[in-house]
């Protein structure tokens, strides 16, 4: 598998992005709990979509701190040819409601419109 990375998006072409952790906190039964919001702004500033507090792990995952993990949260994107050119911004907050901690990302993409 092959990862690539990119900060524009032309019009056709559709681009995936995956969020992950590790090294989540457990409670006395042993579970996590990972939490994602998702905040999608378009480029005319109005909402793209929306999602708060997803549980975006399972709870019984089992133990292993040095490893990267996929969340539940992957976002895909296709740029259509009516779609206006500028900023797409991507907030997405992870949270670790065990151990109280919060990691916030912010990806923005140029859409480079019709």
């Amino acid at each position: 598998m092959e990862f690539n990375t990119t900060d524009t998006i032309k019009v056709g072409e559709e681009l995936t992005f995956l969020v992950g952790f590790s090294n989540p906190a457990r409670n006395a039964q042993g579970q996590i709990k990972i939490l994602c919001d998702l905040e999608i702004t378009t480029p005319d500033g109005s909402s793209g979509g929306s999602a708060r507090q997803i549980e975006c792990a399972p709870p019984d995952m089992p133990e292993s701190s040095n490893r990267l993990v996929p969340t539940y949260l992957s976002v895909g994107i296709k740029s259509e040819p009516n779609e206006p050119a500028g900023d797409i911004v991507f907030e997405v907050a992870v949270t670790d409601a065990v151990a109280g901690r919060q990691l916030e990302l912010k990806l923005v993409l140029m859409n480079e419109g019709s």
